[in-house]
């Protein structure tokens, strides 16, 4: 009885430092952390609940609107995480948040834990294997995403969902089967970039399910079903909203032109338009050229995106139906330029995916002090005295930590690489969840580096899972050793 006891108060104080562990920046900083686009989410959730729950007239949170005034509606944010923040905002919780984001990602890895160690056939007990994980997440980026008020922590979330679906698929009880299709599906809808990641690693997964034959093959085909669930919610989602908001007369829905941009930056979609625009005027893109043609500076894919200067500026500066020409022209016009371009473009995708997978500092989720004072103002409509960032944004700070969360990477990947080759250590799930995750970071790197702008956001977002992976495959493989 003693022995139940003392088990029972050594895990409570080992949950309780894996919380400390993973709420330790948003501690340090006062408050969470804020992205410009934090602000978009919360306009759009507050569009989205004012049809059903119209706000105060005089309620701060009231005064952000979804759209700039010109009956447009960006359609690139997600509709889930844009509610929940709306929701979160007129409540007054929006400060909590971070404990929501933190009972998530231990509740996920929770289920992973134990999944695993039932499909590896050892003896894994969760609550202590779950501290250690949080403590190698913690020594890199995981606190910062727990803080960050961005739907980036959910994209963790969902490679972990995934990797557990596929690689215990048979030792899952149904309630864990459930939440992680649960976390799977509000994983897609959270962010425009889950739908490819999700799709795309589903169609990785297929592998490992379907070279297996045997009697548990419809369970498989089951798994793999619901896995791909998580990209037709995603894309579902996607198309409902826009429906909507036509039906609704509320405005038009438009899709930022990542891609156009991308084009363009890398060099082939600016080729495209000084060949074709001369010829083919009537391509909406080539609205694009003449600021294009005046300096180079304009030609980085954020810039061209979303600034609002006359030195700098280009697709911002336009009129809203020539922006929504663009954004609606973007599919034709990649591929167009792929094409007609398919080498050029192929070197700038393999240029892109490698820099995104060396970016991964938090860098972007410490604001400089130009953007805190921007926020500032508005966030204190509905948060009066939030503290925006106590933490130190200075360039030295976040280099230095940079450095450090690198080596870990490094080191991590390498350990991991290393581990899960030597099979005789290793049991196969184990193995097979590890490659699993690489494989989903490396999906990550693609999507977000080929398909939107290089950022160490998307990168910090994943980068982490490399060192909690290592530390859970360790356990498992020491558990196996030690019977």
């Amino acid at each position: 009885m003693m022995t139940r006891l003392s088990a029972s108060f050594r895990d409570l104080g080992l949950l309780a430092i894996a919380i400390l562990f993973g709420l330790n920046v948003w501690i340090a900083n006062g408050s969470p952390l804020l992205y410009f686009d934090t602000l978009g989410y919360i306009a759009q959730g507050n569009a989205a609940l004012d049809v059903v729950w119209p706000a105060e007239p005089d309620a701060g949170a009231a005064g952000l609107t979804a759209a700039p005034g010109d009956g447009q509606i960006v359609g690139s944010r997600s509709l889930a995480y844009s509610v929940a923040l709306g929701v979160a905002a007129r409540i007054g919780a929006l400060p909590m948040l971070p404990l929501l984001q933190l009972g998530l990602t231990l509740l996920t890895l929770a289920v992973v834990i134990r999944a695993l160690a039932r499909a590896s056939n050892v003896n894994l007990p969760t609550i202590p294997t779950l501290a250690a994980v949080i403590a190698a997440g913690s020594i890199t980026a995981l606190p910062f995403y727990v803080a960050f008020l961005m739907p980036d922590i959910l994209t963790s979330a969902l490679l972990l969902a995934i990797a557990t679906l596929v690689t215990a698929h048979g030792h899952l009880r149904l309630w864990e089967t459930g939440l992680l299709v649960l976390v799977g599906v509000f994983s897609t809808l959270a962010h425009a970039s889950h739908i490819p990641i999700a799709g795309l690693t589903a169609l990785i997964a297929a592998v490992p399910l379907l070279r297996r034959g045997g009697a548990s093959g419809p369970g498989r085909l089951a798994i793999l079903a619901l896995i791909a669930l998580f990209f037709i919610a995603g894309l579902g989602e996607r198309l409902l909203f826009g429906a909507a908001v036509r039906m609704s007369d509320r405005g038009e829905v438009i899709y930022q032109p990542y891609l156009t941009a991308r084009l363009i930056a890398d060099g082939p979609g600016l080729d495209w338009l000084n060949e074709n625009c001369g010829t083919d005027p009537a391509a909406a893109t080539c609205a694009l050229l003449p600021s294009l043609r005046e300096s180079e500076e304009r030609r980085h894919a954020a810039r061209i995106l979303f600034d609002r200067t006359e030195r700098y500026g280009s697709y911002a500066r336009l009129d809203p139906d020539t922006r929504a020409a663009i954004a609606n022209e973007q599919i034709s016009f990649t591929t167009s330029v792929v094409l007609s371009r398919p080498l050029a473009i192929m070197k700038a995708v393999g240029a892109n995916v490698a820099e995104q997978l060396w970016r991964n500092s938090v860098a972007m989720t410490l604001q400089d002090k130009a953007m805190l004072k921007s926020l500032g103002g508005e966030f204190e409509r509905f948060e009066p005295g939030i503290t925006l960032q106590a933490l130190d944004p200075g360039w030295q700070w976040k280099r230095d930590i940079g450095r450090l969360h690198k080596a870990v990477y490094a080191l991590s990947a390498a350990g991991l690489l290393a581990l899960i080759l030597l099979k005789d250590r290793v049991p196969g799930p184990a193995r097979h969840f590890a490659w699993l995750i690489l494989a989903g970071i490396l999906v990550n790197a693609v999507v977000c580096g080929a398909g939107s702008i290089p950022a160490d956001r998307y990168g910090a977002r994943v980068a982490f899972l490399l060192p909690m992976t290592l530390m859970l495959v360790w356990l498992i493989s020491r558990s196996r050793t030690n019977r």
